[in-house]
């Protein structure tokens, strides 16, 4: 439960991919954020593989370049990485041959903002629209909090905040031992 961002296209040019890398680190630097480079190979096979041998451990070639970035620590992260077709892909999705497309038949990322605030949900809208501008012609978004759309700062606060609400009732609700019949039993 959050107010989420979900997103997905192709990468315009792919010749510009080291452009494209570059341009969302230094963005990433200068507003602070935690960012993570991909430079795996589009040539070769895509062989990633998990193994569990005590921690957890990624490892091969997951066929995406780019970059992801975490724009504050209670928002999810939000990946840029482009497959060899040149779509934005995620190593999750590539890992566990999840088949979840979006529209156009591409991918479907998303990064959920709720816990982050307004600000950082705001400003990674704000990040989409330069990319679609510039390297994304195709993007597609899908705001729940309708930012994406409207532009309007009150319409994401007003969502965020009714999120929160909500998720405080049922919190306080469950805490002191009410069913969750018992809570949505008026909605």
């Amino acid at each position: 439960m959050g107010i989420t961002i979900h997103y997905g296209g192709r990468l315009a040019e792919p010749g510009r991919i080291r452009e494209f890398i570059e341009e969302l680190a230094d963005i990433g630097q200068s507003m602070d954020w935690e960012t993570q480079l991909f430079d795996d190979s589009w040539e070769e096979p895509v062989t990633l593989k998990m193994s569990t041998d005590g921690e957890y451990q990624v490892s091969g070639n997951s066929g995406l370049k780019g970059i992801s970035i975490h724009p504050h620590p209670d928002s999810e992260t939000f990946f840029f990485t482009f497959n060899a077709e040149g779509f934005l892909d995620y190593p999750t999705r590539i890992l566990l041959q999840i088949p979840f497309f979006g529209e156009n038949g591409t991918p479907h990322l998303w990064g959920k903002t709720q816990f982050a605030g307004p600000a950082v949900h705001i400003q990674m809208i704000r990040l989409l629209r330069y990319l679609k501008r510039k390297y994304i012609l195709d993007l597609w978004v899908t705001d729940e909090a309708e930012f994406w759309e409207s532009e309007n700062e009150a319409t994401v606060l007003e969502r965020m905040d009714f999120l929160n609400g909500a998720i405080d009732y049922f919190r306080k609700g469950l805490s002191d031992g009410y069913s969750l019949d018992e809570l949505t039993k008026d909605w």
